[in-house]
């Protein structure tokens, strides 16, 4: 019982710092000027600050013309024998665009 209590606390505090890096790499993909190489980079930096918590599987940045999808599997280090916890986040967003106000707003 006190091993999946364990398990749990490390899956929790996994899920947290993959949606750090996933919130992070949106952020950087999403800007203006922003790309997905961008958006990739930034959220292995974030992964490595935080520690060696989640085995990371693989990243995936996707922006289009419109909207910026980040998706970052691992898994979550195993304590309980034969249990393998997955750790997915998937965050997505608009791409923001500077744009220049129309005389009808002044």
């Amino acid at each position: 019982m006190v091993l999946l209590v364990v398990q749990f606390g490390l899956w929790l505090h996994a899920e947290h710092v993959v949606g750090a890096a996933a919130t992070q790499a949106l952020a950087a993909a999403r800007g203006d000027g922003g790309t997905a190489q961008a958006g990739t980079d930034q959220a292995h930096v974030v992964l490595d600050q935080l520690g060696g918590v989640v085995d990371i599987e693989h990243v995936s940045v996707v922006r289009d013309g419109d909207s910026v999808e980040v998706r970052i599997e691992g898994r979550c280090p195993q304590v309980v024998p034969f249990l393998a916890v997955p750790v997915t986040v998937r965050v997505a967003g608009p791409v923001e665009r500077v744009t220049e106000p129309s005389e009808s707003q002044w």
